[in-house]
């Protein structure tokens, strides 16, 4: 009987060891398919809104709303997607990697369009963006233990557990907080490195 009873046990795990090929057909199927709507996504916005005789008669608001689909971000507008790709053209940057780093890292960069010339410069809100990050992540970890140790009740409560509670809590949320701005000014840091050599190697051609 308990041999029965070990057999049976077994069936799930063998079955979910022969159901792995089927899980990553299904992985490859879903990221093949991705791929496929997002180029489809490119090819349109290239053909309707990129290529100037045929995005003239487009209003900007549609034109932006459009540069912001296909990034998925809202710190992005049309004139500044073009811009992006056409750096992308000449093989003066990577189209993905830019956008990813200025996505996560847009509130920490300044913007600043010179229509005339179809140019823009960038440049890091903080002044020290460095000791920025370093204050952030060091925070994050105090914060963090401090929240884990008296949530855990390895700190010991203070005299109310309800105020205890929240203190904890909000401490958990001022770590979570401080880790999101070291990342973001992190990714800032990045992109300005990569759209300074971008500009270089056009302004060098």
């Amino acid at each position: 009987m308990e041999t029965i009873t070990s057999l049976a046990s077994l069936i799930p795990i063998i079955a979910a060891f022969f159901a792995i090929p089927t899980s990553l057909h299904i992985l490859h199927e879903h990221k093949r398919k991705k791929f496929k709507a997002e180029l489809e996504t490119y090819e349109e916005y290239f053909t309707k809104y990129y290529h100037k005789d045929t995005s003239q008669d487009i209003p900007m608001l549609i034109q932006d709303k459009a540069a912001q689909n296909l990034t998925h971000s809202k710190s992005i507008n049309s004139r500044l997607l073009n811009y992006f790709i056409n750096l992308h053209e000449n093989s003066a940057l990577s189209f993905d990697e830019a956008i990813d780093h200025f996505c996560w890292g847009s509130r920490f960069i300044i913007v600043l369009e010179d229509k005339e010339n179809q140019k823009f410069s960038f440049s890091q809100k903080n002044k020290k963006p460095k000791l920025f990050q370093i204050i952030n992540y060091c925070g994050y970890a105090i914060f963090l233990i401090f929240a884990l140790g008296l949530l855990s009740g390895f700190i010991p409560y203070l005299n109310n557990i309800v105020l205890s509670l929240i203190i904890g809590i909000s401490s958990l949320i001022m770590s979570i907080t401080c880790l999101k701005n070291a990342d973001d000014i992190s990714e800032s840091i990045k992109f300005l490195g990569i759209i300074e050599m971008a500009q270089t190697h056009q302004t060098d051609e």
